[in-house]
């Protein structure tokens, strides 16, 4: 599966209020096993989650270099921090692709999807 099917599967997905979880209690035991926790933005488990499923192999390798924070995570991905793995981080908006934003114009990301 690629990233963008298994995005696809939790379409429709509703959450609850105030970051307290989902009404589908699976995906719900999905993100607490990448390590989402009641109360928390929930943007980067997600991204996990779907990497999780769509690269198992490759996720072993990198499961550390994800992190509650997407700021967190993008920098832990650019410096490769885990077994020295270097990745290449573009400009380049493609389908399937793991996307980190800022809502500032010259800040760090502050969102993933």
């Amino acid at each position: 599966m690629t990233l963008t099917e298994v995005a696809k599967k939790y379409i429709g997905n509703t959450e609850k209020p105030n970051n307290s979880g989902w009404f589908d209690a699976e995906f719900e035991r999905r993100m607490k096993e990448v390590g989402w926790l009641t109360g928390q933005a929930w943007c980067s488990y997600f991204a996990e989650l779907c990497f999780k499923e769509a690269y198992p192999d490759k996720y072993k390798k990198v499961q550390n270099l994800f992190d509650a924070s997407a700021v967190k995570t993008f920098s832990k991905f650019k410096s490769g921090v885990s077994q020295s793995l270097k990745f290449q981080l573009k400009i380049l908006l493609l389908s399937g692709n793991i996307i980190l934003r800022s809502s500032r114009m010259a800040g760090p990301c502050s969102h993933m999807y």
